[in-house]
């Protein structure tokens, strides 16, 4: 029943409770939407009168200049002020002060006596900001208590500054207006928190409140505070022309006031599912618990052994399945038992005499385990005996087993040796052909490097000519210098190719002299290398002779290693053919051993199984009386079922 009440009540109050808080949030969010929105709306509303007035402040700061304020044009000047005032019913005053410390305004208003408006806050704030139009502070009159800012802007020609006081009761009259729910409130905070306008504290007022932080902290934004010990919620937004900050504030109790008739509606339904859902429950369990209890009583009986109990099947679900099964278990224990009774008999009379066989079975059986112990006892003997021929048989053929391997390995290193000798042989042919071969191309470097030596002879020879033919043309430029010299001044230009010509001469000449040291080393080094030539020429013949007569040798050792070769190829057959006999003996041996071995495993083997059958009588004919024994209790077991 408990799991039948959290099932309902959970899924109940989770859904009550999702449906109240999802509301919350819903009404919540709108709520400051709403608020959100209002600002919006006082945001436009404020910009769009502070930008017309600024736009005013430009158009009048070109227009106005020093010509106004000859005494000619003063009374033009106070009929343009008058008429600004006239057309915008939010403005008070319109005046201009100059650098000179003259007033201008409209309407006309006495001034305190020695006013300068040079001195005043709004005229140096103007002054600072040349081109630029700029909003004070908002402040209560003393004269009205109105609220009032003044937006001043300092002339094109910096002669003074045109400014107008704006009544803000329109503005104020829109933030009053401007409701959060049903008990919140806008309020407007200038840039230094005081008062603009706020339902509850006084314009020009001040706002030292810690709630006000965050408002200064960021542009927009919203959060929650608590005052006076009211739990609320505020939205703000920052006016970019002046600075201002725009907030709404809301109670949260509006919240869940809003949300009282849901959470009242979602408890209703809960609570109605709840007792929905226990009606349900409890018919269902009566339905349920009834045959349960029925079958619970006829398995009490059964237990006790009266097997005739049945249950009634009044339905077709699950319980009547479970009954009809339970029927069918209490036919089919009756009909189990009503068998086992019958074959009690039987079994106990079948029991008494396989007691009786098993006896006179373990007799005989006894007699056969002597016989054939003696038996196993010849056979052992036997597999000893053949045993040790087999073991001498073994012996023998890994002898002759040995000299055939060593046979036939001789019979191998004479083929390899055979083999070797061969290649030797051809080795040596190869090597005197390529002595041969060595001893041409020898013969015939030596006839290069002889001609190479004619070819020097020559060389030096024309190399003596140059030589000669350089010192004549020395010689001669020589004498041809002297012949310039006597000439005189016509005479220079030769000169001077004369002395070119000797320096060629002496250039050659000493060019001469090294290529006659060159063919000289040439000529020196030649004659080596054909005495050098001649000498290699007689080593390779010596060469030549030599590998010939190593050729013959090898010759000889074919021979010899044929003829030893063939003498170890019969040895190693006949080895071979004792090998096998000897193996085909060891193998009959080794076959007889196996059978007399078999044989005795055998007569083991009956031996053994002989004793495990005596023995396995000997446990037959207490089964068979274990048995006996166990019939008569089922019997007594049995006899306590009614069926």
């Amino acid at each position: 029943m408990t799991v039948f009440a959290c099932i309902l009540l959970l899924p109940s109050l989770t859904i009550g409770l999702l449906a109240y808080l999802s509301a919350k949030d819903e009404i919540g969010s709108k709520i400051r939407a709403s608020a959100m929105d209002n600002l919006q709306m006082l945001n436009s509303t404020i910009n769009d009168k502070m930008d017309a007035k600024v736009h005013d402040m430009s158009y009048f700061s070109k227009v106005f200049n020093a010509s106004f304020y000859r005494p000619e044009q003063i009374p033009l000047l106070i009929a343009k002020l008058e008429q600004y005032v006239g057309l915008h019913p939010d403005v008070m005053v319109a005046y201009i002060g100059t650098a000179e410390g003259q007033m201008f305004l409209s309407p006309l208003q006495e001034l305190p006596a020695g006013f300068d408006p040079r001195q005043r806050p709004w005229y140096e704030d103007a002054m600072k900001q040349p081109g630029k139009a700029v909003i004070t502070d908002p402040y209560v009159t003393a004269s009205t208590g109105e609220v009032v800012v003044s937006v001043v802007q300092m002339l094109e020609d910096r002669s003074g500054v045109f400014g107008i006081d704006i009544n803000l009761k329109h503005i104020l009259e829109f933030t009053k207006l401007a409701k959060i729910g049903s008990e919140g409130y806008t309020f407007i905070l200038d840039k230094n928190r005081k008062v603009v306008v706020h339902p509850q504290i006084a314009s020009g007022t001040e706002s030292t409140e810690s709630h006000f932080d965050p408002m200064y902290a960021n542009a927009q934004g919203e959060f929650s505070y608590s005052d006076e010990g009211a739990d609320k919620h505020m939205v703000f937004y920052t006016n970019e022309s002046t600075g201002w900050k725009l907030a709404g504030s809301m109670f949260q109790s509006e919240v869940e006031q809003s949300t009282q008739g849901i959470f009242n509606t979602t408890a209703l339904v809960v609570a109605a599912a709840l007792l929905l859902g226990a009606l349900a429950a409890y018919l269902f369990m009566r339905s349920f618990l009834g045959p349960l209890r029925e079958m619970r009583s006829a398995a009490q009986k059964i237990s006790e052994g009266n097997l005739t109990e049945t249950i009634t099947i009044r339905s077709r679900d699950e319980l009547g399945e479970l009954a009809g099964a339970f029927n069918r278990m209490s036919a089919n224990l009756r009909e189990v038992i009503a068998r086992v009774s019958g074959n009690m008999e039987l079994l106990a009379s079948s029991a008494e005499q396989l007691t009786v066989g098993a006896k006179e079975t373990g007799h005989a059986t006894e007699q056969i385990v002597n016989i054939i112990q003696e038996v196993a006892s010849g056979s052992d003997r036997q597999v000893q005996s053949v045993g040790s021929s087999a073991q001498a048989m073994k012996e023998m053929t890994t002898s002759v087993q040995h000299v055939a391997a060593n046979t036939s390995d001789a019979a191998a290193s004479a083929v390899q040796t055979l083999e070797k000798s061969r290649e030797g042989n051809q080795a040596a042919d190869t090597a005197v052909e390529q002595m041969k071969s060595i001893q041409a191309a020898v013969s015939g470097l030596a006839g290069v490097v002889q001609g190479l030596g004619a070819r020097s002879d020559e060389i030096g020879k024309i190399s003596g000519m140059i030589s000669a033919i350089a010192n004549q043309t020395n010689l001669l430029a020589l004498n041809a210098a002297i012949e310039a010299a006597r000439v005189g001044e016509q005479g220079k230009g030769f000169a001077v190719v004369a002395a070119e010509v000797r320096k060629l001469a002496e250039q050659s000449a000493a060019s001469s002299k090294g290529i006659e040291e060159l063919v000289s080393h040439i000529q020196s080094e030649t004659r080596q290398a054909i005495g050098t030539m001649e000498v290699a020429v007689q080593e390779v013949a010596d060469g030549i002779v030599a590998v010939q007569t190593a050729g013959d040798k090898f010759e000889d050792i074919n021979r010899s290693v044929n003829d030893v070769a063939g003498q170890i190829e019969q040895v190693s057959a006949a080895v071979q053919q004792i090998a096998a006999s000897v193996e085909q003996v060891s193998y009959s041996i080794d076959q007889v051993a196996g059978i007399a071995d078999a044989t005795a495993a055998g007569t083991e083997t009956v031996s053994a199984a002989t004793e495990q059958q005596l023995a396995s009588m000997q446990e037959m004919s207490h089964s068979a009386a274990s048995l006996n024994e166990m019939a008569q209790e089922l019997k007594a077991i049995t006899a306590k079922f009614q069926v």
